[in-house]
């Protein structure tokens, strides 16, 4: 009986033995790993605000002045024409002639500033033999348009036209042929040609 009372002596004090070596073994592993201390933080101090910055110089306000150029022209035949000849029609009252770019010594519109110009004419005749006008537009000498009025009494016919005009080109009216020019105007001016620039060229 002692002897088997010694043998489970023996084994306790083996699995105690073996559980005190597993306790001991794991408290190495088990321990938490130490870890790099991070950087350390930015203490900010908080500071009441600066002065206020004194206020800038207003500036002027940019004015731009675009200097458009002007042409313009209205004449005008204020005693009768009657016949006249194949040439350029030489209205002798100036209504308006802005910029001096009508000559009424040679009854032409010389153009100064290139650009889309509107030019208008009015032609006047009475009754009586051989009454009929017939007006045209040239450019340099080469007719643009027309306007023709026959028959009795007093009439009057009209054209417009819109030309793109370089430095130095010229535009007049004149007669179309002797058989259709017999005109007619006095203080009433029912013959009268008018021109302006609509806008300048780039």
């Amino acid at each position: 009986m002692y002897f088997a009372v010694a043998i489970q002596l023996s084994i306790i004090c083996i699995i105690q033995s073996a559980a005190q070596r597993e306790t001991q073994d794991c408290s190495g592993c088990c321990t938490p790993t130490a870890r790099i201390p991070g950087i350390p933080g930015i203490n900010f101090v908080t500071t009441a605000p600066g002065p206020k910055g004194e206020r800038g110089e207003k500036g002027e306000q940019a004015t731009t002045t675009i200097s458009q150029p002007k042409s313009a022209f209205s004449v005008g035949y204020n005693v009768d024409p009657g016949r006249l000849p194949i040439s350029p029609m030489k209205y002798p009252f100036i209504i308006t002639n802005f910029g001096n770019h009508y000559n009424n010594e040679t009854g032409k519109f010389v153009c100064r500033h290139p650009g889309i110009y509107v030019f208008q004419f009015t032609s006047g005749s009475f009754s009586g033999n051989n009454n009929n006008i017939l007006t045209s537009i040239l450019k340099n000498g080469q007719r643009i348009l027309s306007s023709r009025q026959t028959g009795s009494g007093l009439n009057s016919a009209s054209n417009m036209v819109v030309l793109d005009l370089v430095a130095n080109d010229e535009v007049w009216t004149e007669p179309l042929n002797t058989n259709y020019n017999n005109y007619n105007s006095n203080a009433y001016i029912f013959c009268s040609f008018s021109g302006f620039l609509l806008y300048a060229s780039a």
